[in-house]
């Protein structure tokens, strides 16, 4: 150690190691830091208690700060953070260091101590040529020892050194030296073993005090030296350090000792607890099936009982039917032979009888009774005798909430319900079932009162007093939503949970506006193979909104084999007997939960359990056969028809090639809505591909009334109509466009408040609702412009703190989050995301600029993305060549331009002389897109085969047609020739009076100047 670090370290001794602190500074170092020695808050540094010693192991530049100590001691990490166990290791070393120390002194001690003995005896004469030999062997053998020691520490040292270890190599080279100063007295001592016997006297007077190795350090001592000397050296700081270590040692080890008994100790109690509690439980679940045992034997007892009388009641329900019947049809006939009735087919073809625990139904040919058993006493019970219509069984026993009751397609099927599933017996089972619910009301009222029957030709809906709206029983609610990608986020901080937050809000109000189904643009997953959690949260929230008792009104027309050909369960999820679905979903795959590997997706397994239906899906892409779902509610035909994502250029070349075909309704196909789901580019995204790598709205089919467009993250939440052609009206569909319910890229798209809708569907006709979602976390949008200019002192290397452009982003920054605090909604995450684009002026070119990642770290508490909150523009200088001609200028519009609208209007939307004044922008914008998209369907090829003049020209018509009724006002008499003659020479004066009223102005300024 230098001077001034020993200068250092007394005054850090004696005033503190905050000796150098500011007056006031309150910025104390914790126990934790790296820069605090902890080895001195568990006990002490070793480094400091042998600084000065033969044993120094170096200056300690750490903190040792007693307070420290005691803060550590009293803090609730104390023993926690394994300080302890780092010092222990610590020094054991040192303890092995010394043991091994001793030995080593022990045993040259061992060596030298005989020789002492040797040389005595010479000098007396008793010393033998053999005891000699016998020394100098073990000399020469504690010589060879030495020089392979010496050798192997100067390989040591080189290889060190190579490795640039240079302090390791200085250690090494001295433990060399320390052998050869050892090896180099041995070879005297032999030496002077071969000598006559004036040496040997010599060497006798060295060694004949005899010396002994000090058991705590390894130091030589004298045997019986003086008492001085001895107090001395147990007084030592080595000694006393190396006592220290060892005495520390056996503390902390029998500290731990005590430890683990009292571990040990816990843990068998504990054992005995769970050992009690679990014979408890044991004894206690014995005793409750005990009396579950006894229940069931005394029910078993109790229907034993029961089963005659049934069987007598069931007779005298036989005698009394067979009598009504033998009376109805003498009756017929009486009627007849007086000729005043027909005979109705009353022909008994079979009697089927179903028991069930509660109720009996007899079924008789056409003829329906049931017998309401109102007591638990049959002998004493009223026998009711209610007929019913041959569509419908109702046999309700006891009236409750849950009570269902089923549909009926002809008088050979039908099925009984009973309050208790358990109680379900068959006569004979219809194909598919569907359930209703009849009534709510207490124990005591009387269900059979004030039902009414429904006949629609091959089914009967029975329904309650209550809904006597017949009209709303016609409407289809349909929750529409697309892209939830649910997954996005998850391995980023304080976002995980968003898109799983938007899924299930979309499921709660699908519950809460008792919508009949739900229907899925695509993109239900963020990732093809979304991991484990997502696909168990999704798993969840579709068990809990999605299956209960709640009753579904659809009736499902279509062949579920050919709408769900990628299933080995060809049925709608909802007509599955085994599950009990009460909110559909209906769903296409997107391009993120796209078909991979075997041509699975991850909604397969969401479709197989069923919790959804998957459809639109296609494995062979040569030609494309879009089966339809057909639903049907009251009244409305409801047909779905969906398209998964694709390429969008295959998808594109298979609508105008016509690969596509969209299978219909035969019969009355004009009564169906049709509804198409699509998950593909809408805007044009390439200049180079023909297809423009989208699908134009113009090559959908027509007879199409919506369209749900998918994949778009823009929310275009209200209905937009589309007409299929430049000159026709009315021939054309709405879209749909629901965007994501997740922010997945910082867009100005994405910042649009995210919507759902709940289309209800009547007939022909529909009318949406858009609901904003409240969960989506806030995004803050926004451009500023640095326009200020930079200090002088700011170059490309260095960049002064408080430079304007930072003022300014702060400020910004402040002012948009105050804002999101003002608007954010009660179920929006605290936290908003924030892109603020940043443009610099020209003056900071030469600027360093602002490093984003580093000032968006500040904001990391407040904000949600703090990493990519802010981008940079800087505004390069503009060339001073202009192209003044105009085919130079539209070309270099034509490389800025993206698509053919910026064309357009970059080239003649402005107010000079190459504004258009007939034609307007959009109308030229519409005949050029309506050209360049050439086979757009069958529908529009009389209208492709017209040239652009005629198509111009019937614009142009249209266009002086209006001018002559607004403008104008020309009479209505002339033929459209003079219109036009007559028109253009108006329009003409009108132009050369604009001119000269331009130049007049212009001519007025110069004279002013």
């Amino acid at each position: 150690m230098s001077a001034t670090e020993q200068m250092a370290a007394m005054l850090n001794e004696l005033m503190g190691p905050k000796r150098n602190a500011d007056f006031g500074d309150t910025n104390e170092p914790d126990f934790d830091e790296p820069d605090v020695c902890k080895h001195f808050l568990v006990a002490f540094c070793p480094n400091e208690m042998f600084r000065n010693t033969k044993a120094d192991l170096g200056y300690c530049s750490k903190i040792h700060d007693p307070a420290l100590r005691t803060k550590y001691r009293q803090s609730s990490r104390f023993e926690k953070l394994g300080y302890e166990e780092d010092f222990l290791n610590k020094i054991r070393r040192l303890d092995d260091e010394v043991r091994r120390k001793i030995e080593k002194n022990e045993r040259r001690l061992a060596v030298t101590q005989p020789l002492a003995n040797v040389a005595s005896t010479s000098e007396e004469g008793e010393v033998e040529s053999d005891a000699q030999r016998r020394q100098k062997e073990m000399i020469a053998e504690q010589q060879s020892s030495l020089s392979a020691k010496i050798s192997e520490c100067m390989d040591k040292a080189e290889k060190l050194g190579a490795l640039g270890k240079v302090d390791e190599a200085k250690e090494a080279v001295r433990q060399a030296e320390k052998f050869k100063q050892e090896r180099t007295a041995l070879d005297r001592l032999l030496t002077q073993s071969s000598t006559p016997a004036n040496h040997i006297e010599d060497l006798a007077n060295q060694l004949s005090k005899p010396m002994e190795v000090c058991q705590v350090c390894g130091c030589f001592m004298l045997v019986n030296d003086v008492q001085q000397r001895i107090d001395d050296h147990y007084a030592g700081k080595q000694h006393m350090a190396y006592a220290k270590i060892r005495a520390t040692i056996e503390e902390m080890d029998k500290k731990r000792e005590e430890k683990r008994k009292e571990r040990v100790e816990r843990e068998l109690k504990l054992d005995k607890e769970r050992r009690d509690r679990d014979r408890r439980e044991r004894e206690e679940r014995d005793r409750r099936d005990e009396r579950e045992r006894d229940r069931k034997r005394d029910e078993r007892d109790k229907d034993r009982d029961r089963s005659g009388r049934v069987i007598v009641h069931v007779l005298r329900v036989l005698v009394m039917m067979m009598i009504d019947t033998v009376i109805m049809i003498v009756t017929e006939m009486i009627d007849i032979v007086k000729g005043t009735g027909t005979v109705d087919a009353m022909t008994v073809t079979g009697i089927g009888i179903a028991i069930g625990a509660e109720s009996v139904v007899v079924v008789v040919a056409r003829s329906w009774w049931a017998m309401d058993f109102r007591s638990d006493d049959l002998c004493s019970s009223s026998l009711t005798m209610v007929p019913f219509s041959s569509q419908v069984v109702l046999l309700p026993y006891k009236v409750s909430s849950d009570f269902s009751g089923a549909k009926v397609r002809n008088v050979g099927d039908y099925y009984l319900y009973m309050s208790n599933p358990s109680c379900i017996k068959y006569v004979k089972r219809m194909k598919a079932i569907k359930f209703y619910k009849l009534y709510s009301g207490t124990a005591e009222s009387s269900l059979w009162t004030g039902l009414r029957m429904a006949s629609v030709r091959d089914e009967a809906i029975v329904e309650c007093p209550q809904n006597s709206d017949t009209s709303k029983f016609d409407h289809v609610r349909i929750l529409v939503a697309s892209d939830l990608h649910v997954g996005y986020g998850e391995r980023i901080l304080n976002r995980e949970m968003d898109s799983v937050r938007a899924l299930e809000e979309v499921l709660q109000i699908a519950v809460k506006q008792a919508v009949d189904f739900v229907l899925l643009g695509g993109d239900l997953y963020h990732e093809n193979n979304p991991s484990r959690e997502m696909q168990h949260r999704v798993t969840r929230l579709f068990r809990k909104y999605c299956l209960s008792e709640r009753p579904v009104a659809l009736q499902f027309l279509s062949d579920a084999a050919a709408n769900f050909t990628h299933s080995a369960f060809s049925n709608v999820n909802y007509e599955d007997c085994n599950i009990n679905v009460g909110l559909p979903v209906f769903t296409i795959h997107g391009n993120h939960d796209d078909l991979s590997g075997k041509g699975l997706t991850a909604l397969d397994l969401l479709h197989e359990a069923g919790l959804i239906n998957l459809f639109g899906k296609f494995e062979e892409i040569d030609k494309f056969v879009v089966s339809p779902i057909l639903l049907k509610k009251g009244k409305t035909n409801l047909a779905i028809y969906g398209i998964g994502s694709q390429r969008d250029d295959r998808l594109c070349r298979a609508f105008r090639e016509e690969e596509i075909r969209f299978l219909r309704p035969r019969e009355d196909s004009d009564s169906w809505f049709n509804i198409l789901v699509l998950h593909q580019n809408r805007p044009r995204r390439s200049k180079d591909r023909s297809t423009g790598a989208h699908l134009p709205e113009s090559l959908i089919p027509t007879f199409f009334d919506l369209v749900i467009w998918g994949h778009e993250h823009e929310c275009k939440i209200e209905p937009q109509y589309y007409e299929s052609a430049v000159d026709i009206c009315g021939d054309g569909f709405y879209i749909i466009q629901p965007g994501s319910t997740v922010a997945t890229s910082l867009s100005p798209e994405e910042a649009i408040p995210k919507h759902v809708a709940v289309v209800t569907v009547c007939g022909r006709k529909f009318f949406s609702t858009p609901i904003r979602l409240e969960t989506p976390r806030q995004m803050i949008f926004e451009d500023i412009m640095i326009d200020v200019p930079p200090p002088r002192a700011a170059s490309k290397t260095s960049r002064p703190r408080d430079m304007p452009d930072e003022k300014i982003i702060a400020a910004k920054l402040k002012e948009l989050l105050a804002e999101s605090e003002r608007t954010r909604l009660q179920r929006q995450p605290k936290l908003p995301l924030v892109r603020l684009r940043v443009t610099y002026s020209e003056p900071w070119l030469n600027v360093m600029k602002l490093n984003c990642r580093r000032f968006g770290l500040g904001y990391s508490s407040v904000v949600a993305n703090p990493g990519d909150m802010i981008t940079l523009k800087i505004l390069r200088p503009k060339n001073e060549h202009k192209k003044t001609r105009l085919g130079g200028k539209l070309f270099a519009n034509v490389e800025r331009a993206a698509t053919l609208d910026e064309l357009i209007s970059s080239r003649f939307g402005g107010s000079d002389a190459r504004s258009l004044t007939v034609l307007t922008s959009k109308m030229l914008k519409d005949v050029i897109k309506a050209q360049a998209e050439g086979d757009e369907g069958g529908r529009q090829r009389a209208r492709q085969q017209r040239p652009l003049v005629e198509n111009v020209r019937l614009q142009k018509d249209k266009l002086i047609a209006a001018l002559c009724k607004i403008k104008y006002e020309l009479p209505e008499d002339l033929s459209i020739e003079k219109k036009k003659d007559r028109l253009e020479e108006l329009i003409a004066a009108d132009i050369v009076k604009a001119r000269d009223a331009r130049i007049k102005a212009a001519q007025r300024m110069d004279d002013d100047d």
